[in-house]
């Protein structure tokens, strides 16, 4: 049974295959893909020139209510739709937060059950 290299360096069965070397195979590509770095030497290199992101602030005033259930409202930026955007709430130390995050039309909502604190928002698509 042969196999076909592609460009990215996986490996494919040339034809069906009988299972005699498929387990090998496997083994093979699950080392690979965790070995990958993306830099364009062991996979494709990644382009981040389509990927959008703009940072928002939120200030401890910005946020409403009272603990446990503070919200803060921070409008999407033009272009960017609700259901592309991945929304990161972080501290302003850099460190990701596991606050709850609601999208609806142009407008993210992060939820908040523990104090107000100063965010910065990232929003990619």
């Amino acid at each position: 049974m042969g196999v076909l290299l592609s460009p990215s360096g996986v490996t494919k069965p040339e034809r069906k295959d009988t299972g005699r070397d498929f387990f090998g195979w496997i083994e093979d590509l699950f080392q690979k893909f965790n070995d990958h770095t993306h830099d364009g030497s062991n996979t494709n290199k990644i382009n981040s020139r389509g990927v959008k992101c703009e940072t928002q602030s939120v200030l401890v005033a910005d946020w409403t209510g009272v603990a446990p259930s503070l919200t803060v409202t921070k409008t999407l930026p033009f272009g960017m739709l609700y259901d592309e955007v991945v929304i990161t709430p972080c501290l302003t130390t850099g460190e990701q937060t596991q606050m709850k995050v609601t999208k609806s039309s142009s407008t993210a909502y992060i939820l908040s059950s523990i104090e107000a604190v100063d965010l910065t928002v990232k929003i990619s698509s």
